[in-house]
């Protein structure tokens, strides 16, 4: 998994809003998904607020005179494209409409990657608002577990301060911490219990549920300590199967080639039959030849010798 952090910007819809975007399969590949997650400023309905969460599909994936990927998708209301520079450490995202001819560029930087790329573990993405003593109203937030739960598995956080205690406006945070069961925490197929530091300033303390797959997040701060609020499962996420994906194909090849050299070795005793039986016609036909020629040079003799006498 690839997680991207830059600002959402769309005329008077988005102005500067914290954004994500999620490779969950890391390097792409046409068919995988794209996440795209913030919230607009104030949407065509008129919500101030509003939350934009967009799982797209890659239709084509193509390199650039660099090397680097251009990833699109089919067309639809908006155009989501894409292309990495700097091998994935940036995002050049492009935003489009059918609608109009306006585009907008921005430039997405990744905040985290795996320690080791061949993690296959799976992850999950929570996404909902934030709403916090004195610097959040409504904002932008999503949790995520990249590699599942487990003592000492990444916890990562996102979200957007309405302002900072510097009234700084639409400030992003991102925060990367690790799950500590401990004592007071559980963990088991259905349930989890975890707390998690994400700096100096902020503890969470997260309790999970297979049934609803819901994350109850409950925060502690210089601002206050509260629940902050029960988290949808946006969606689970899932690594390439290098090995398995190069397996299969060579499996596939080596099929492919199978069944066509028993094809050949059919046609080739086809053949063989046929030619077998076309020897034998041809041996009987000129068996049958050389006894009528012999029968006919009999006959001949027999009549020249009479005609002497």
């Amino acid at each position: 998994m690839f997680i991207y952090q830059g600002r959402l910007n769309w005329g008077s819809s988005a102005r500067d809003e914290t954004a994500a975007i999620i490779l969950p399969s890391g390097t792409m590949r046409a068919g995988d998904p794209v996440f795209i997650l913030s919230q607009w400023t104030r949407d065509s309905g008129g919500n101030k607020k509003a939350p934009l969460s967009q799982k797209i599909t890659i239709n084509k994936v193509t390199k650039t005179a660099n090397g680097d990927d251009t990833f699109t998708v089919k067309p639809g209301y908006y155009r989501w494209n894409m292309t990495s520079r700097d091998n994935y450490n940036k995002l050049d995202f492009v935003l489009s409409a059918d609608t109009t001819t306006a585009t907008s560029h921005m430039v997405f930087k990744r905040v985290w990657k795996p320690s080791n790329p061949q993690s296959k573990e799976t992850g999950k993405v929570w996404v909902s608002k934030l709403n916090w003593p004195v610097m959040a109203d409504n904002e932008f937030c999503l949790f995520i577990a990249p590699e599942g739960f487990g003592e000492g598995k990444p916890f990562l956080s996102m979200w957007q301060w309405s302002h900072d205690k510097y009234l700084k406006e639409r400030v992003p945070i991102f925060r990367v911490g690790k799950q500590s069961i401990g004592e007071i925490g559980e963990l088991d197929n259905n349930s989890a219990l975890f707390t998690c530091q994400l700096d100096s300033d902020y503890l969470v303390t997260c309790a999970w549920e297979k049934t609803t797959d819901v994350l109850t997040v409950f925060m502690k701060g210089p601002e206050g300590n509260q629940e902050v609020g029960a988290f949808k499962l946006f969606a689970n996420t899932k690594p390439h199967e290098e090995a398995s994906d190069e397996v299969a194909e060579l499996k596939r090849k080596i099929k492919e080639l199978t069944d066509d050299l028993t094809a050949e070795k059919a046609k080739t005793a086809s053949l063989k039959a046929q030619l077998a039986q076309a020897q034998t016609a041809c041996q009987a036909e000129k068996t049958q030849k050389d006894n009528e020629i012999k029968r006919l040079k009999d006959k001949v003799s027999q009549l020249e010798g009479q005609g002497g006498s």
